[in-house]
């Protein structure tokens, strides 16, 4: 493939949309609209529009503006986008008092609780600091220069804030994970302490917000996602509390339905206390979804759905002022117009969205219309750029911000398998922090230039070398595999690993020696990269290797059945599943015994079942005849817990008992005619007799080699019936057995059956 020069992406912008956003100030003086390259901002407390002052020297956004936000106190407002300048404004005098410029596009920002700093991330994953010092509000501040402080290799990041105790910078991104880092003094120091990693998001992570327990004090973090899941995370140590998938809420659903992968979870808004959270869904029209949190019982709890009444409307960005109960949402996009010079952008306000029960979010919460919004149709005329916009082009506009919004959250913001940026050589330049060089240039070639024993040994070394490091490293390999061996083309490292647990535990059941504490120690890695859960074991490990022994034992099986009795071939399964039990016990999970044991059992008795027990010379039958006690209870130890099995075992001996009782029968039948007064006892008397001598010898197979299973004492039972219903001599069983007791009274009783 042609290989893509790194600023090429500049030239795939056409395809590219950027969402209307909104933020309000934390005071609800003033509510601001981003749209395409347009910034509008409207003074809520004198009810007119902000002109915007840039004496900065840069001149203001010449593209798409793709993140703004308030500071805390409200004395700061930042905007910045793909013309790779962050601009810091006086919240007040609307002044632009600095101008920043980024070498890529910019994706979010954030400011700091006390408005020391600002951050950024470029598209490549980058996260910029910048410190305001000597900020007056008359006075525009020095030239700043950008300080890079951590990255995220090769990912978009798509949220950025700051902890509201300023301790922690917590980042988003395109590849499921939230990371947690301690920011540092000085920027310039960077932010190499990793705090945690928040993972559980499958999707991408679109958005976060904080929320805190009023009773104590304790700050916890949201996150939202293209999972279409929100979240609730102790951000200090990673731990997820709580999930809602707002996909699996009914009343979200259109008349037609809607693909639950659509229902990506694109803004939330939470009230402070998190009583109340507004989510904004990527394809949901005319309605917002409302969520309570209840933060003592650590919980997520649908609300209600929302209508927003009148009128086509997706909300793209929601916003709210911590001293206001008004909810702001804004719907448009970059490449949508209103007229050839405005885009596009629907302003609506849900009244309501405070702290507060479940019996008043139904009762209060309400969207309200128009006319009743604090600032009417002028606050309109400057956010929406028309006080009026069609229903028919609203309608129009949001089909077309249903696929752009799509495509803006499941495409990557440049061309992801020929980016030269993405090359060894320039990680070290531009996207990799200190960890992943370490792990790119040391880690990985080495593991590459192993294979078989000595690669898991690398690995063990390697696992436990990092393991003493930063939490994030139990998700090490699953990183390695998604950042780099994809991008390289080379078989995953996990299916390396795969291939050599499964050689080397093929090795041992042909009888060779291996070194089963590595292998123990390495397949636990997958047990410790969970945190205790057996998800990757099971998914990453477990379903190969037990299908890799099913392969094995299927191909020794189709040998042995041919060239083997069926005592010889007994003996060999019988000593396989006691060297799979000794195999769990010393190097895999406990857990894994039933499954492996049952794909033995499948491969070796269960395929083979009919085949192996009808065996002409060596089957049930012949070792019935030959009163083989030790095979047989061999046999039944091994079939007993297989149904078809047992079944044709007990069946087998059922016909062998029958056929042993028709011979007596028979040879009774024979000796009738013959006997005379002189002859010792009758043919009737003698098969009683032998009848006895069958049922005490077939006992002691039932109680002895059956273990006095009830299926084999039905077979005997069964086995009787068919002879003993048989006439001798023109007698019927009981005429025989009635004579039989008569001659022996007669005797005295003298006489006892052995």
């Amino acid at each position: 493939m042609e290989e893509t020069n790194m600023e090429d992406c500049e030239q795939i912008r056409e395809s590219e949309v950027a969402p209307a956003l909104i933020a309000v100030h934390p005071a609800h003086k003033s509510v601001a609209v981003a749209v395409g390259l347009n910034l509008r901002v409207f003074n809520l407390q004198e009810g007119c529009s902000v002109s915007l002052v840039d004496d900065s020297g840069v001149h203001m956004h010449k593209d798409s503006i793709r993140a703004i936000r308030y500071g805390a106190e409200g004395k700061l407002f930042v905007s910045a986008g793909d013309d790779k300048l962050v601009k810091i404004w006086a919240a007040d005098s609307w002044r632009c008092i600095s101008s920043v410029s980024s070498e890529k596009r910019v994706t979010a920002v954030a400011i700091s609780n006390d408005g020391r700093f600002v951050a950024f991330a470029d598209k490549f994953g980058v996260i910029y600091a910048v410190e305001i010092e000597g900020y007056h509000e008359n006075q525009t501040l020095p030239d700043k220069k950008a300080v890079p402080i951590l990255a995220h290799y090769c990912s978009i990041i798509t949220s950025l804030e700051f902890s509201p105790d300023g301790r922690y910078i917590i980042s988003a991104d395109r590849d499921f994970k939230i990371r947690v880092s301690v920011f540092p003094e000085k920027p310039s120091d960077g932010a190499h302490e990793i705090q945690s990693f928040c993972l559980g998001h499958t999707e991408f992570v679109s958005c976060l917000a904080f929320i805190c327990s009023k009773d104590s004090q304790q700050w916890y973090l949201l996150s939202g996602g293209g999972d279409s899941t929100v979240r609730l995370w102790d951000f200090t140590c990673g731990f997820l509390l709580d999930t809602c998938h707002v996909g699996e809420t009914e009343l979200l659903q259109s008349k037609e339905g809607i693909d639950d992968s659509l229902l990506a979870v694109t803004n939330l808004c939470a009230t402070p206390g998190g009583s109340l959270i507004a989510v904004a869904i990527q394809r949901q029209v005319s309605r917002v979804l409302l969520l309570s949190c209840d933060l003592s019982a650590k919980s997520l709890h649908f609300a209600r759905v929302v209508p927003i009444p009148g009128e086509t409307f997706i909300p793209t960005s929601l916003a709210a002022a911590s001293s206001s109960n008004q909810l702001w949402m804004v719907m448009g996009a970059s490449t949508l117009y209103a007229s050839d010079t405005s885009p596009l952008a629907r302003v609506k306000v849900l009244y309501g969205f405070c702290e507060s029960n479940q019996d008043s979010i139904e009762q209060e919460t309400h969207v309200l219309e128009d006319k009743d919004l604090q600032g009417g149709e002028q606050l309109l005329q400057t956010l929406q750029g028309s006080s009026f916009i069609d229903k028919d082009a609203l309608s129009t506009a949001a089909e077309a911000v249903k696929t752009a919004m799509c495509n803006l959250l499941i495409k990557k913001q440049y061309p992801s398998e020929n980016r030269e940026f993405r090359k060894r050589g320039r990680n070290d330049k531009k996207t990799v922090t200190l960890t992943s060089v370490h792990l790119l240039y040391k880690v990985l070639p080495s593991l590459k230039k192993k294979h078989d024993e000595f690669l898991l040994k690398e690995l063990e070394k390697r696992w436990q070398s990092h393991k003493l490091m930063v939490k994030w490293l139990l998700k090490f390999f699953h990183y390695l595999d998604k950042f780099f061996i994809k991008r390289a083309e080379v078989p995953a490292l996990n299916e390396v690993g795969l291939s050599c647990f499964r050689n080397l535990i093929d090795q041992e059941r042909e009888g060779e020696k291996i070194d089963r504490g590595l292998l123990k120690t390495v397949i636990n890695l997958y047990i410790e990269m969970g945190k205790g859960k057996m998800d990757y074991y099971v998914n990453d490990f477990e379903e190969a290797m037990l299908r890799d022994s099913a392969c094995h034992y299927s191909r020794k099986a189709s040998t042995w059945i041919v060239e083997d009795t069926c005592p010889e071939y007994m003996l060999k399964a019988e000593e396989c599943l006691k060297k799979e039990k000794e195999r769990v016990s010393h190097y895999l999970h406990a857990d894994s015994e039933t499954k492996l044991l049952e794909k033995v059992q499948n491969q070796v008795l269960v395929t083979y079942t009919n085949q192996l027990l009808e065996k002409e010379d060596s089957g049930c039958r012949a070792l019935l005849k030959a009163e083989k006690v030790e095979d047989l209870t061999r046999i039944y130890s091994l079939f007993h817990k297989i149904p078809k099995g047992i079944e044709l075992v007990a069946e087998i001996f059922k016909q062998h008992i029958a056929a042993e009782g028709m011979v007596a029968v028979q040879q009774a039948a024979d000796a009738a005619p013959n006997k005379t007064e002189s002859s010792g006892g009758s043919p009737e008397q003698d098969f009683v007799q032998k009848a006895f001598e069958i049922h005490d010898k077939y006992m002691v197979y039932v109680k002895g080699c059956f273990a006095d299973n009830t299926i084999f004492h039905k077979a005997l039972k069964e086995a009787f019936e068919v002879f003993c219903n048989k006439s001798v001599a023109g007698s019927s069983t009981a005429e025989l057995l009635a004579s039989y007791c008569e001659n022996t009274l007669k005797k005295g009783g003298n006489e006892q059956r052995h």
